[in-house]
């Protein structure tokens, strides 16, 4: 992660962790303010590395401030989609041929990307989703561990290259895991909403130290949901 966010830290962060500190905390308040403040044309979709402004546009409504838009995209036509596709399966075949060590080593620059801006992406998606600092600190730190985490396996089995035994003189078997190829994801977001909702939720922390390095900590979160529309989930 970014140096001076790493540095803060003394323990590992999960989505129970409680204060970060000072610097941490008026960190996220700042790129929180300035994500806020910067009205952006839709997003175009992103396409092989290129730009494309298509697609209707549609704005995101902030869930902390009735009536305010957070950021504004463009919806994807079965059209875009269909490049999307068609573009990664082109990539497919070069990105199976790379050795698995280029591979990570790609990825982990994703990762410390991730890092490098992680308490403004972080701020993102407090904006957009609403969550409290800690969850979409937490979150971020996810995106980034997932892919170091299976960096680290692919790399703790070398490749998945497995000699296998053979039964037979001059026989030579070998069991390989190669890149699945592209697949499509769906994704559901409901943008017309018939009704609302308001949580609220008080976060308390208790924390006593000892002596000899050892420590007692409680958290505890009391919340309350109100709203004209009924949650149901199956």
């Amino acid at each position: 992660m970014g140096a001076g966010y790493v540095a803060a830290m003394s323990t590992r962060l999960t989505y129970t962790s409680g204060a970060f500190g000072t610097e941490i905390d008026e960190q996220f308040e700042s790129r929180l303010a300035e994500a806020r403040a910067t009205d952006t044309e839709p997003f175009p979709h992103l396409i092989a590395g290129e730009e494309v402004a298509e697609g209707s546009p549609f704005g995101r409504l902030d869930p902390c401030r009735a009536g305010t838009v957070a950021s504004r995209a463009r919806e994807a036509t079965p059209e875009l989609v269909g490049q999307a596709v068609e573009a990664a399966q082109s990539a497919a075949a070069g990105w199976r041929a790379r050795p698995y060590e280029e591979r990570c080593t790609l990825l982990r620059g994703v990762a410390a990307g991730i890092g490098e801006r992680h308490l403004e992406l972080a701020a993102v998606v407090s904006l957009e989703t609403g969550k409290s600092r800690a969850e979409s600190i937490a979150e971020v730190q996810e995106a980034a561990d997932l892919i170091t985490t299976y960096a680290d396996v692919m790399e703790r089995n070398v490749g998945y290259v497995v000699p296998l035994a053979s039964f037979v003189e001059g026989e030579r078997n070998t069991d390989v895991l190669r890149p699945y190829g592209v697949f499509g994801n769906a994704s559901i977001a409901i943008l017309d909403h018939a009704g609302s909702t308001m949580y609220h939720s008080l976060q308390t922390q208790l924390v006593s130290r000892f002596g000899r390095g050892s420590q007692f900590q409680a958290s505890y979160t009391l919340s309350r949901t109100t709203g004209n529309v009924t949650l149901t989930g199956g």
